[in-house]
């Protein structure tokens, strides 16, 4: 554990980051033009900092997140109450000293029952989508911690905005490209909007601790015995190359690597509600790479 941070984020998350932010202010009552103006700063300022190579895909990314804010079929009327986002922490008695910590975009309250809602920007088809959010960890593990905090959550809302899956054509500029977005946004809500409720029974809940409880055991073990597995399978999420991936795939990384594509930040590591240094913990190891 190095606590390495790349410098270049991917526009996916970019993307995802803003628009995320865009609708948590609207659900908190933002006027719309508030919002438009925040995208549009918050873009700038990310295109402002960008290196050149990576600027004109964030361009489009603003384009993209200015035609998924401006053309979503905006209608609060739907819930009869609607709580703002909501930090937890939650204590596992049975995981020996493990806390669940986290937060969560809100809740919403649908016919009388609360649900936590949660915005998702994706690639995938809605059918695609609707039956990854039935085995979704994250889903079971936001209905857990509610739950156990004290909320009579049936599950997860997602309101889902679909990604637009149009190509440059050879000639055309980067404006146009994103003036081509815009309007296929406006013109198709059908094809990227939707909404989709995710319930979780109590019984997948019981299921779900208790794959909690053996996952906090596997990571014991491998911090006692510095013995961790790297992951490939994760080097392509969201259709983009992990940010870790120039030195993932070396023993020994040189130096020069991590310093074009990393910052270094000082690793924080808390042990009995205290903060620890490097030696003191024993769940370091020198060797892993990633933050």
């Amino acid at each position: 554990m190095r606590g390495l941070v790349p410098y270049k984020r991917s526009t996916a998350l970019s993307l995802g980051s803003i628009v995320h932010s865009a609708f948590d202010m609207y659900y908190n009552g933002f006027a719309d033009n508030v919002v438009t103006e925040f995208i549009k700063s918050t873009a700038d300022e990310e295109i402002a900092k960008a290196p050149p190579e990576s600027a004109e895909g964030l361009v489009l990314m603003k384009y993209t997140a200015l035609a998924m804010w401006i053309n979503y079929p905006k209608d609060l009327s739907t819930f009869t109450d609607i709580k703002p986002e909501l930090e937890l922490r939650i204590k596992m008695p049975k995981m020996r000293g493990v806390d669940l910590v986290m937060k969560i975009d809100g809740l919403v309250k649908v016919d009388g029952k609360m649900w936590i809602r949660e915005l998702k920007t994706t690639g995938l088809s809605f059918s695609q989508f609707e039956k990854r959010c039935e085995t979704s960890p994250q889903c079971s593990l936001y209905t857990f911690a509610v739950r156990k905090a004290g909320y009579d959550v049936q599950g997860v809302i997602y309101d889902f905005v679909k990604k637009p899956m149009l190509r440059r054509h050879i000639r055309e500029s980067k404006d146009d490209f994103g003036r081509r977005i815009s309007a296929s946004y406006k013109e198709r809500p059908e094809f990227y909007y939707k909404r989709h409720f995710s319930y979780r029974s109590q019984e997948t809940l019981n299921l779900f601790e208790s794959d909690l409880r053996e996952t906090t055991r596997d990571i014991r073990t491998r911090c006692k015995k510095d013995n961790w597995y790297r992951n490939p399978d994760a080097c392509w999420n969201f259709n983009s190359a992990c940010n870790y991936m120039p030195i993932c795939f070396q023993e020994e990384p040189d130096q020069l690597t991590i310093d074009v594509f990393f910052e270094q930040k000082p690793i924080n590591i808390t042990k009995g509600g205290k903060d620890v240094s490097k030696e003191e913990s024993r769940c370091i190891s020198d060797k892993a790479v990633t933050s």
